[in-house]
């Protein structure tokens, strides 16, 4: 055995629990059912923690409701980046967060592949 398939192996040991993690993760955010409004201020509030600009959480937070989240995800402003950090990283915190907008973007991902099929 090399050092190189210890190395994968160790990988493969590592993969499982975040796995899992991830999976328990999502399942609970999307079986949470509460107001947008109430965790769109604790996404600001962090945000503005993180150095995001006033002006990018302030168009977010006046056009939210107008637009899906899908289009959100798309648009050049902090939520692609910061939510493809925070899952990459499982950054439990950034997730929490932003669970309104992952739960919001899971759902119109659904529906447009039911659509689609």
């Amino acid at each position: 055995m090399t050092a190189e398939d210890g190395s994968q192996e160790q990988n493969l040991d590592q993969l499982q629990p975040s796995y899992m993690y991830s999976v328990l993760f999502k399942d609970i955010i999307l079986e949470i059912d509460e107001d947008d409004n109430k965790y769109m201020e604790a996404l600001v509030v962090y945000c503005l923690d993180q150095g995001v600009y006033q002006r990018q959480l302030k168009y977010f937070q006046d056009n939210y409701h107008q637009k899906s989240a899908i289009w959100w995800y798309t648009e050049e402003i902090f939520l692609y980046s910061m939510l493809n950090k925070a899952l990459g990283s499982l950054d439990m915190e950034a997730m929490v967060k932003m669970g309104f907008f992952i739960r919001n973007l899971h759902r119109q991902l659904e529906q447009l592949h039911r659509e689609q099929s």
